[in-house]
């Protein structure tokens, strides 16, 4: 009994020792790359993502703000950290995760449209992979740790790898993601004339809009209270009014906040958009040179 009781406990330690080898061996890798267009941690830790404008928000975030040409326009570093598909609670994880590995920037832009706060917490993990680069940081890990699909097993040396045979050959062969620019992503979709639509907003749209101003200025008093914070509105094809915009007004605390109109006029252009939600690269460029120089004339 006692050789095989010590065979096992060999082989454990064994196997113990290659994944810990080869998790190590996976992350020395993928320093500072990006191998999904929304997985961009390992490119956060490097020191690579530092700016003094950031851009938080959803999809429409990482799909809307060229941070290329915002930093352009503006003379200041840009980096976009919006999250596809994950609401402010989760956004708010990232950008502390991002505070980890990056001075605190000057301005926050903070991305707003009817999706930002329905719900304020999302309780199913999407796009598994943009966690795994490094799920064991507290800031990650707060972000993941209660929702249905986390996996505790993932906390374990190469674990977080087991299911995602195809994320290990990117990384292994430097498949690295070819449109995704300092968080951006660039999309040449274009829209189909024939679904080239209003979007109709819902009538409580604003309901939860108080709440959402309470969980984003409790963040910024604790992890970010030198920055500014710009709120803008990103459009939905055929938008004609800065609805959201207008509701923020009276809200606003003007020492730290400020609200940033851009021009909707050419909204009903479907060649800008990818879908009826959602800017292509060529709408991304158009709208963001628009967001820039609505900041600079408000002395940015």
């Amino acid at each position: 009994m006692r050789p095989f009781l010590w065979k096992t406990l060999m082989a454990a330690v064994l196997c113990a020792l290659v994944a810990v080898v080869l998790d190590l061996t996976l992350t020395w890798r993928a320093a500072g790359r990006q191998f999904e267009r929304y997985a961009d941690l390992h490119v956060i830790r490097a020191g690579k993502a530092a700016a003094e404008v950031v851009v938080i928000g959803n999809s429409r975030a990482r799909y809307h703000y060229d941070a290329r040409v915002i930093a352009a326009r503006l003379g200041r570093p840009c980096y976009n950290l919006g999250m596809i598909g994950y609401p402010l609670l989760d956004q708010l994880g990232k950008l502390r995760y991002y505070l980890e590995h990056a001075p605190e920037p000057a301005l926050v832009v903070v991305n707003v449209d009817a999706a930002s706060w329905r719900p304020l917490a999302r309780d199913t993990i999407i796009q598994y992979e943009q966690f795994l680069d490094d799920i064991r940081d507290p800031a990650v890990l707060d972000i993941v740790r209660h929702k249905t699909g986390f996996r505790p097993l993932d906390l374990l040396p190469w674990a977080r790898y087991a299911g995602f045979p195809e994320y290990v050959l990117k990384i292994a062969t430097l498949d690295t993601v070819t449109n995704v620019h300092a968080g951006f992503v660039a999309s040449t979709e274009v829209l189909d004339p024939v679904r080239a639509r209003q979007v109709t907003l819902p009538a409580d749209a604003l309901s939860g809009l108080d709440g959402y101003l309470e969980a984003l200025r409790a963040h910024r008093r604790r992890y970010w209270p030198h920055a500014r914070v710009a709120f803008v509105e990103t459009p939905f094809h055929g938008s004609d009014s800065l609805w959201i915009l207008r509701a923020l007004e009276p809200r606003l605390d003007r020492a730290t906040e400020i609200v940033v109109p851009v021009d909707l006029s050419w909204t009903g252009d479907p060649t800008l958009f990818m879908n009826r939600t959602h800017l292509n690269a060529k709408g991304a460029a158009h709208f963001s040179a628009l967001v820039a120089d609505s900041l600079r004339a408000k002395g940015w």
